[in-house]
């Protein structure tokens, strides 16, 4: 619970502090204009004892509001430059994980095309004439390719098997 005291007026300002019931310390305090509210219940500003004109007091608390507005549009520009700012920042963070993602998944990429053409070149190494009979072209695409024996092909699957599983886990690490 927080309780609000006001102590003796100083000039055409008034102290007011605010305190906590439970620590028993002052929070803060501001100094504002002195305002009493009239018979008709509205609010007006106490003319000072040193006869200072009316409108210098309105003056004085047209400042003091004009001082709040301007504190409230400062914190407002720093929200919004602060939030600008971070978007960046978290924007470029992220960017960066993109890169290394695209770098992980072309290099795992690269060591299951690379295992490929170790294997299909073992497989043309041991017997030509066999391999050269397995040779087959497709109109359609405009390619050549051979197949793998049985063997070879499951130490692809097997090995492909283990690099996907690798970049899987690489993945989440980045996140």
């Amino acid at each position: 619970m927080i309780i609000i005291d006001t102590k003796e007026p100083f000039g055409n300002h008034s102290i007011i502090i605010f305190h906590c019931v439970r620590t028993r310390k002052e929070i803060m305090h501001s100094s504002v204009p002195l305002l009493e509210f009239d018979k008709q219940g509205d609010v007006r500003l106490i003319q000072s004892k040193d006869n200072k004109s009316l409108v210098h007091c309105q003056c004085l608390f047209a400042r003091y509001i004009l001082h709040q507005i301007s504190l409230i549009v400062f914190v407002l520009v720093y929200l919004i430059f602060g939030g600008l700012f971070f978007a960046f920042i978290e924007s470029e963070y992220y960017l960066k994980k993109d890169v290394e993602r695209k770098e992980i998944i072309s290099e795992t990429y690269g060591n299951i095309r690379s295992l490929a053409i170790h294997l299909l070149n073992e497989q043309l190494n041991e017997n030509f004439e066999n391999a050269y009979q397995q040779w087959r072209w497709d109109n359609e695409k405009l390619l050549n390719y051979i197949y793998l024996n049985s063997e070879r092909a499951k130490i692809l699957d097997n090995q492909t098997e283990f690099e996907l599983e690798n970049l899987l886990l690489r993945l989440e690490v980045i996140r």
